[in-house]
């Protein structure tokens, strides 16, 4: 890799290393020594698989407690353990309740894990069990982004996870390891907040690569043909996914992981989850709604205090022709620069609800104790019912509280008529 000039935070210096895209560093993919490919016969052998520089550790050496949970899902369970001195993060299948595409994406996963080296924004692998079969990796200690940005309520985090600043180092930390995949010919697949990790200096790595693709690129050309995943099928999560992808003959591509990024950013950026004003609008509608919807051209909103350079910036990366998106070097390029600004949090705006007394006795029936010390009407103004109190929200929830009183209020006044001034 070749250094490129330092990206900084006040007091607190950062250096990426970008590593140069060329036929050499993919290469070296090829090369690597594997035991063998994926069997025919769909055995689970995750030992031939993994690459013989990645040791094999003994179930017994390490120590986790069962209720020590970081995760779950239908593969199995991420438990918090210590191994060698060190706390890792374990990711055990379980086999007697996986599929055998379940099974094939974790061997998938080990395989791609083991190729990959170390990366600062890499979740890296130290090694693995076989009985039962397990993934060894790098404890990340704040956990997932998605979390981050919507879940936690340590004011402390919450205040940094909402710096301008941060939200930058972040996601240029998420494109340096993306640009670290495509060099090896990776292709994530299910690029998300939820499988983006974040250290205790804020530093991203890019996790779980169970849906991702090995590919073999051709010359000046996107189109690409698996070489190493005869099983690949179209997968990931809805809200982020390319609408290019829930056509059935359409493979995973590098533009595909681009779409799904700048969504992503669009999260970041306004903290607000990929089409949470359409939740309602999806029940009923499928795993795929989100991503069916994105295909009669929707995207997720994009709030009008978003600086326009960023506004412009996410467009591109989920345009409808995945040939228009821009590359992972490019982004890094024109994303780096420290001219490029990321807004702090967007604070919902201090307002007031003006009724007349009755109409205000009324709105506060249908609400509960939404409104946090109304103005006292006095005995003139409840004879009169042309005049108002005033009632101001607060707003000194936490932030998920308080977003979810605002919607509530704002669909009671809907109810009512404008009476938000």
């Amino acid at each position: 890799p070749f250094h490129i000039p330092l990206y900084t935070i006040p007091n607190e210096p950062y250096e990426y290393e970008m590593p140069p895209e060329t036929s050499v560093s993919r290469g070296q993919y090829s090369s690597r020594t594997m035991r063998s490919s994926v069997r025919q016969d769909d055995e689970y052998a995750i030992r031939s698989e993994i690459s013989e520089s990645i040791p094999v550790i003994d179930y017994r050496d390490l120590n986790i407690n069962p209720d020590n949970k970081l995760g779950q899902g239908s593969f199995g369970i991420v438990y918090k353990g210590i191994w060698n001195g060190q706390t890792v993060a374990v990711k055990q299948l379980h086999l007697n309740k996986s599929t055998k595409q379940e099974k094939k994406s974790f061997v998938k996963e080990s395989r791609i894990m083991s190729t990959l080296g170390k990366h600062p924004n890499l979740v890296d692998l130290y090694g693995y069990t076989l009985e039962p079969p397990c993934l060894v990796m790098r404890y990340v200690q704040l956990g997932s982004l998605s979390y981050l940005l919507h879940y936690c309520e340590d004011p402390e985090i919450e205040a940094k996870i909402t710096d301008g600043r941060i939200k930058k180092k972040l996601i240029l930390g998420i494109v340096l390891g993306m640009i670290q995949l495509n060099a090896v010919n990776i292709v994530h697949g299910d690029l998300k907040s939820q499988n983006i990790l974040v250290a205790e200096d804020y530093t991203a790595k890019v996790a779980d690569f169970g849906f991702a693709t090995l590919r073999g690129k051709t010359a000046r050309s996107i189109a690409s043909s698996v070489t190493s995943d005869d099983d690949a099928q179209v997968c990931g999560t809805a809200g982020y996914m390319a609408p290019e992808l829930i056509n059935h003959s359409t493979l995973p591509d590098y533009s595909s992981d681009v779409y799904s990024f700048g969504v992503m950013l669009n999260e970041v950026i306004q903290e607000e989850e990929p089409y949470a004003d359409q939740f309602r609008n999806f029940l009923g509608r499928g795993p795929l709604a989100a991503v069916n919807y994105a295909r009669l051209g929707n995207r997720p909103r994009i709030s009008s205090r978003t600086p326009a350079i960023l506004k412009t910036f996410i467009e591109k990366c989920w345009h409808r022709n995945p040939l228009s998106r821009p590359s992972f070097q490019q982004i890094f390029k024109d994303l780096q620069p420290p001219h490029i600004k990321f807004p702090n949090y967007f604070e919902q705006p201090s307002f007031t609800i003006t009724t007349d007394v009755k109409l205000e006795q009324n709105i506060r029936s249908k609400t509960g104790e939404l409104f946090e010390n109304p103005c006292d009407a006095s005995s003139e103004k409840e004879s009169r019912t042309i005049d108002t109190v005033e009632c101001q929200l607060d707003i000194s929830f936490d932030r998920t509280t308080r977003d979810e009183i605002v919607k509530k209020v704002s669909t009671c006044l809907s109810f009512y008529g404008n009476y938000v001034t």
